[in-house]
Parts: structure tokens; sequence; C-alpha cells
């Protein structure tokens, strides 16, 4: 993840090559991290990151908050299941 800013998207869905986009927002300021996954996130849902520089601190700030967080190498997203 960027030091100061990260993209996010939803998905639906079993799959991430089936799932349907709910959303996409690019450049939010990651010091709002937290701001963010609780006014935007759902219990139960599944946040997976790619591996990184800081991606380990990005999984202990947000599995602190309560979710689920898979921290994975680079792949292509029809990978994630």
């Amino acid at each position: 993840m960027h030091p100061d800013v990260f993209t996010a998207a939803v998905l639906q869905g079993a799959f991430a090559a089936s799932a349907t986009l709910l959303w996409f927002k690019d450049r939010l300021a990651v010091n709002n991290l937290e701001t963010w996954a609780a006014k935007q996130l759902h219990a139960g849902d599944t946040i997976v990151l790619e591996a990184s520089a800081n991606s380990f601190e990005v999984v202990r700030r947000l599995t602190k908050l309560g979710f689920e967080v898979a921290c994975i190498g680079k792949c292509p997203s029809r990978q994630v299941a």
C-alpha cells in the first residue's frame, strides 16, 4: 500500500473473477483508514490486500477493528477466491 493513499473496490460474490463491482474509490487517505473502514465496511466483510512494504501494518489496523483481513502476493484478481 502506498504510504499516503490507497484504492478500494467492493466486490460482491463468492469469487473475484465472477463478482459484481459495487464501487471503486481511488486516492483515499491512509491516515483516514480506520474512519473509512468503519463507515464503508460491514461485519463479515473480507478485506484482501496486496502484500507490500506496509501491508502488515494495515492488516494490524483493520484487524484491530474486527475485520477479517487477508494479505496476498501479487496475482491476477481472478485468482482471489
